[in-house]
């Protein structure tokens, strides 16, 4: 979202960009203040997140065959993140390791 409004103009974008980092800001103070948020995870999310939302905002697909590789590489996405919410909900009780 932040590699999308640095691309657009106009008020609404700028107020959603100011949101956007005023919640990344929290979200890494909470990290500091030892809430059990890993900030390194989240930085390194939010970087490569911020470089593939650069290569890949606001560019149509040229043909019918970027059309079709980009649906797919949609319901991927979809796909592991549903399966990310799942393991997370079936481990959630796990021990962490180290504190067996």
């Amino acid at each position: 979202m932040l590699a999308i409004t640095t691309k657009r103009g106009g008020a609404y974008m700028r107020e959603l960009r100011s949101r956007l980092i005023s919640s990344v800001i929290f979200l890494f103070v909470l990290g500091f203040m030892g809430m059990g948020l890993d900030n390194k995870a989240h930085m390194a999310g939010m970087a490569s997140g911020f470089v593939l939302g650069k290569l890949f905002t606001d560019r149509q697909p040229m043909n019918v065959r970027e059309k079709q590789i980009a649906s797919a590489l949609g319901w991927l996405a979809a796909v592991a993140v549903i399966a990310s919410f799942a393991f997370m909900i079936l481990h959630y009780r796990d021990p962490l390791p180290g504190q067996a």
